[in-house]
């Protein structure tokens, strides 16, 4: 009865991540011309390409049964560019008060973004510098 439950469980997750996932990325890769795809969320691992991992093993734990496409790289250090001057406006906002707080989704995405900066603005109650597209605006 235990593995019914659990397979009956992981289709109703992969329905409802698929339903998530798979209309954004199609109409992503559809502006490049590219067909769409299914369960695109679980592709990159269901393949036999190689998938990154930026962690450590000293942070992760590679369970043992991961598949051998799967791979830790470590962590990306970035060399800070020698030539780099910040802009007049953003040093002078850095200069002024307490340092601020930056919160951003990173490379992962969010289901309701536009709730998520509003929450995550109130929750810390600090000044947040923003850049790209979709965030709280300075």
């Amino acid at each position: 009865m235990g593995r019914v439950i659990c397979r009956t469980g992981w289709r109703a997750a992969r329905w409802n991540i698929r339903r998530s996932f798979d209309p954004a990325v199609n109409i992503a890769r559809a502006e490049y011309g590219l067909a769409p795809v299914r369960d695109a969320f679980f592709l990159p691992v269901e393949s036999d390409n190689p998938y990154l991992i930026a962690a450590s093993r000293s942070v992760v734990e590679v369970p043992p049964d991961w598949p051998a496409n799967i791979h830790l790289t470590g962590f990306f250090a970035w060399d800070t560019p020698s030539a780099y001057r910040p802009p007049a406006g953003l040093r002078e906002f850095l200069e002024r008060g307490a340092a601020p707080i930056l919160i951003t989704l990173g490379g992962s995405s969010a289901v309701d973004p536009q709730r998520f900066y509003p929450s995550a603005v109130s929750a810390t109650a600090a000044r947040m510098p923003s850049t790209g597209a979709g965030g709280a605006d300075a």
